[in-house]
Protein backbone atom coordinates (compact mmCIF):
# COMPACT_ATOMS: atom_id res chain seq x y z
CA UNK A 1 0.00 0.00 0.00
CA UNK A 2 1.25 3.48 -0.85
CA UNK A 3 1.23 6.36 1.60
CA UNK A 4 0.87 9.01 -1.12
CA UNK A 5 -2.22 8.75 -3.34
CA UNK A 6 -0.87 10.12 -6.62
CA UNK A 7 -4.40 10.25 -8.09
CA UNK A 8 -5.34 13.03 -5.64
CA UNK A 9 -2.61 15.46 -6.75
CA UNK A 10 -4.01 18.98 -7.23
CA UNK A 11 -1.88 21.86 -8.53
CA UNK A 12 -3.42 25.36 -8.42
CA UNK A 13 -2.77 28.26 -10.79
CA UNK A 14 0.15 29.49 -8.64
CA UNK A 15 1.92 26.13 -8.82
CA UNK A 16 1.09 25.11 -5.24
CA UNK A 17 0.46 21.37 -4.98
CA UNK A 18 -1.44 19.22 -2.47
CA UNK A 19 -1.92 15.47 -2.25
CA UNK A 20 -3.65 13.00 0.09
CA UNK A 21 -1.35 11.05 2.42
CA UNK A 22 -2.43 8.06 4.53
CA UNK A 23 -0.46 7.11 7.64
CA UNK A 24 -1.69 4.45 10.08
CA UNK A 25 -5.16 4.49 8.52
CA UNK A 26 -5.64 8.26 8.79
CA UNK A 27 -5.74 10.32 5.59
CA UNK A 28 -4.88 14.03 5.39
CA UNK A 29 -4.35 16.46 2.50
CA UNK A 30 -0.84 17.94 2.67
CA UNK A 31 1.29 20.37 0.69
CA UNK A 32 3.80 18.64 -1.55
CA UNK A 33 6.66 19.48 -3.85
CA UNK A 34 6.51 18.22 -7.43
CA UNK A 35 9.79 17.42 -9.16
CA UNK A 36 9.77 16.66 -12.88
CA UNK A 37 13.17 15.08 -13.42
CA UNK A 38 12.64 13.54 -16.85
CA UNK A 39 9.77 13.50 -19.31
CA UNK A 40 7.17 11.13 -17.89
CA UNK A 41 8.89 10.90 -14.48
CA UNK A 42 7.34 12.95 -11.66
CA UNK A 43 8.40 12.71 -8.03
CA UNK A 44 6.08 13.90 -5.23
CA UNK A 45 7.75 14.91 -1.95
CA UNK A 46 5.74 15.39 1.25
CA UNK A 47 7.30 16.72 4.45
CA UNK A 48 10.93 17.55 5.16
CA UNK A 49 13.76 15.85 7.02
CA UNK A 50 15.34 19.19 7.86
CA UNK A 51 12.52 21.39 9.15
CA UNK A 52 9.05 21.30 10.64
CA UNK A 53 7.05 18.52 9.02
CA UNK A 54 3.53 17.07 9.44
CA UNK A 55 5.21 13.65 9.52
CA UNK A 56 7.62 12.26 12.09
CA UNK A 57 9.61 9.08 12.54
CA UNK A 58 11.27 7.20 15.39
CA UNK A 59 13.79 4.39 15.50
CA UNK A 60 12.78 1.32 17.51
CA UNK A 61 15.63 1.65 19.99
CA UNK A 62 15.71 5.45 20.31
CA UNK A 63 13.73 8.11 22.07
CA UNK A 64 14.33 10.87 19.49
CA UNK A 65 11.53 11.87 17.15
CA UNK A 66 12.71 13.12 13.76
CA UNK A 67 10.94 15.20 11.08
CA UNK A 68 10.17 12.86 8.19
CA UNK A 69 9.67 13.07 4.44
CA UNK A 70 8.07 10.68 1.98
CA UNK A 71 9.04 10.67 -1.70
CA UNK A 72 6.84 8.93 -4.25
CA UNK A 73 9.01 8.20 -7.30
CA UNK A 74 6.25 6.37 -9.14
CA UNK A 75 3.09 4.47 -8.15
CA UNK A 76 4.00 1.86 -5.54
CA UNK A 77 7.61 3.04 -5.03
CA UNK A 78 8.13 5.33 -2.04
CA UNK A 79 11.12 6.30 0.09
CA UNK A 80 10.73 7.37 3.73
CA UNK A 81 13.53 9.43 5.23
CA UNK A 82 14.18 10.63 8.79
CA UNK A 83 17.06 10.71 11.23
CA UNK A 84 20.35 9.33 10.04
CA UNK A 85 20.88 8.21 6.46
CA UNK A 86 21.02 4.46 6.91
CA UNK A 87 19.99 1.90 4.38
CA UNK A 88 19.73 -1.06 6.70
CA UNK A 89 17.60 -3.84 5.28
CA UNK A 90 16.70 -4.92 8.83
CA UNK A 91 14.76 -1.74 9.63
CA UNK A 92 11.89 -0.45 7.49
CA UNK A 93 11.38 3.26 8.07
CA UNK A 94 8.06 2.96 6.25
CA UNK A 95 6.58 1.28 9.36
CA UNK A 96 7.94 3.90 11.79
CA UNK A 97 6.28 7.05 10.42
CA UNK A 98 3.41 8.76 12.22
CA UNK A 99 1.60 12.11 12.29
CA UNK A 100 3.57 14.75 14.18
Amino acid sequence: MSMIDRDTLVVDANGNATVEVTVNGETRRLDCRVRNLKPGETWLVVGSRWSESPLAGRYRTGENVWPASVTSRKPGLEDVEFGRDDRSTKFRKYNSVFWA
